[in-house]
């Protein structure tokens, strides 16, 4: 008897440069963390791999709230983000996660296709210290 869990998915058996570099991002990273390193164990060990996040991906036309739980889960997964790609609506949980790759982010894209107007509560940011992005290049921002 074969058992599925055995067979490794040919998804796995792509180069990492093809797999990390190209199809993470199109994935994006929420299903690669959340969604596929649950569905399969052979997608666990990439979805932890640093190297495998140099880009991320966020796409939604609603926002996504990441849990302080989650960015506990995710952050260390970021270690090596050098370029973010959010297009999904702002808030607060989004703004915790790009503070947490500060130190090695250089390329970022924050656009909303969202068609509900939305805002971030600027006490929030008030009360908070600012934080500097030391290797931060680009940014390129849009949307309502």
């Amino acid at each position: 008897n074969l058992r599925l869990d055995s067979l490794a998915p040919s998804l796995l058996t792509l180069p990492d440069a093809l797999l990390f570099d190209r199809l993470g991002p199109l994935i994006g990273t929420e299903s690669v963390i959340g969604g596929l390193a649950r569905a399969h164990s052979s997608f666990l060990v990439p979805s932890h791999d640093p190297d495998m996040h140099t880009t991320i991906t966020f796409t939604a036309d609603h926002a996504i709230h990441p849990t302080d739980k989650q960015l506990e889960a995710w952050v260390p997964r970021l270690a090596k983000t050098s370029w973010a790609v959010l297009s999904c609506r702002m808030n607060m949980g989004m703004v915790k996660l790009l503070e947490a790759i500060n130190e090695t982010l250089e390329h970022l894209e924050a656009d909303s296709t969202s068609t509900e107007p939305h805002e971030i509560d600027l006490l929030d940011l008030e009360s908070e210290e600012r934080t500097a992005f030391p290797r931060l290049k680009t940014v390129a921002v849009g949307g309502r």
